[in-house]
């Protein structure tokens, strides 16, 4: 399993208070112009589920914080704070109270971002979007994630896990996925959404040109 997410001493974790949006604009192209380099038409499809963990493990620690989120549920987040892949899944983590204000290299984020976060999610919760990986497209303006076709297990419900199969989207099948590392001090709860699908699952795009395109409209799309 390869696991990354946020520190304090990332480029991603700096509130950039002036032009924030512009300067998250100009991060995500600049990262993505160094991996396509003078490829035409600008872009590069990315099949190795370790190739893309790099990739977008680069793009969490540069530029995170900038990056909104949507998802073929119709769910979205306005950052991302994670990546981690463990055989063929991938999961993006957006939040996570346990580990990513943990203090690295002396620093640490303004505990009022903390508790804020304690209070709406949880003090010990991760919150994550998976789904088996198909391939990556990345082009200057955005990131584009497909699955693959993905099994649907049985639902759980007990004292320590929970299974709960989604019967609200119609056309997609998708299940939640919560228990706790019990062994870990304090209790660390994970919370997962799956996306069972073979299908475009996610868009990633910078907060800055959410004016240039609607991200939902990229779930109509065929590849």
């Amino acid at each position: 399993m390869s696991r990354h997410l946020i520190g304090s001493h990332d480029k991603a974790s700096i509130d950039r208070e002036e032009f924030f949006t512009e300067r998250g604009l100009f991060d995500f192209w600049s990262l993505a112009m160094s991996y396509i380099k003078t490829k035409f038409p600008p872009h590069i499809d990315i099949r190795n589920i370790d190739d893309a963990f790099n990739i977008l493990k680069t793009f969490v620690s540069e530029c995170g914080n900038a990056i909104c989120m949507d998802f073929c549920d119709l769910n979205n987040a306005d950052h991302i704070n994670g990546i981690e892949v463990d055989n063929s899944t991938m999961k993006l983590i957006w939040y996570s109270a346990d580990e990513a204000y943990k203090k690295t290299e002396g620093e640490i984020l303004p505990e009022s971002i903390i508790e804020m976060g304690k209070q709406i999610y949880g003090e010990n919760m991760e919150l994550q979007y998976a789904f088996t990986f198909n391939f990556l497209i990345l082009t200057p303006s955005y990131i584009l994630l497909y699955a693959k076709r993905r099994d649907v297990p049985a639902e759980i419900d007990n004292a320590s896990e929970m299974i709960k199969i989604d019967k609200v989207i119609k056309d997609s099948k998708i299940y939640d996925h919560i228990w706790g590392a019990y062994s870990h001090e304090p209790i660390l709860q994970f919370h997962t959404r799956y996306f069972c699908d073979e299908k475009l699952v996610a868009v990633l795009y910078p907060k800055g040109s959410r004016n240039s395109f609607h991200a939902d409209d990229f779930f109509n799309m065929t590849v």
